[in-house]
């Protein structure tokens, strides 16, 4: 997990996990002065959720798929609302 949330690092939770959890008990929620906008949960090549989708969320494939993105390689990136999404996407 990368980004700025209190705790990021390399996490093995099983199948099923709601995001929110994960989010507010392992990563800590977001640093002071941050604001979450959006998640990347399976990598940088599987499509974004905003902030309210993830937070609806549970980390299993079904769940995922059915709103609209994938596990991928597990790759999670929290976006801060400070970031542009047009920006981080040309990169």
């Amino acid at each position: 997990v990368s980004g700025p949330v209190r705790r990021p690092g390399v996490y093995e939770i099983p199948l099923g996990v709601p995001f929110r959890e994960f989010f507010t008990e392992q990563l800590g929620g977001m640093r002071d002065g941050e604001e979450l906008k959006a998640v990347i949960v399976g990598g940088s090549s599987v499509p974004v959720l905003t902030a309210a989708e993830a937070l609806d969320c549970n980390l299993d494939y079904e769940s995922l798929a059915a709103a609209g993105t994938m596990l991928g390689s597990g790759g999670m990136i929290v976006i801060p609302g400070r970031c542009s999404m047009v920006d981080l996407a040309q990169c």
